[in-house]
């Protein structure tokens, strides 16, 4: 069985970027409602050596533009990594989320 590179890509970017979507509005939400200055969620890290949300959310959207010989074996792994991390440093300044929220919905093409 073969599978175009569209069609192993184009699905799963467009489905987690649109969950990332959603959850950057939640925290945009949340931080209204707690009067938590943007620039303190955009800034927050879950490690020292790690990227902040700002950053974690610019990676995932460049890695969902880059060409087909990184996609399988950098861009997916990354772009994967950059989400989850973005996720997990809204979950950590207190913003409710769950797994629904990080795996969105799938998009069919």
């Amino acid at each position: 069985m073969t599978i175009s590179m569209y069609k192993a890509s184009v699905p799963v970017f467009l489905q987690f970027l649109t969950s990332l979507s959603a959850v950057l509005d939640k925290a945009a939400a949340y931080a209204e409602a707690k009067k938590v200055e943007p620039a303190v969620l955009l800034n927050t890290r879950l490690a020292p050596d790690m990227f902040p949300l700002v950053r974690q959310v610019r990676a995932a959207t460049d890695h969902a533009i880059n060409g087909q010989s990184l996609l399988l074996t950098n861009a997916l792994p990354n772009f994967y990594f950059h989400c989850t991390t973005a996720y997990d440093i809204l979950r950590q300044c207190g913003i409710e989320l769950g797994k629904r929220d990080f795996m969105g919905t799938p998009v069919s093409l």
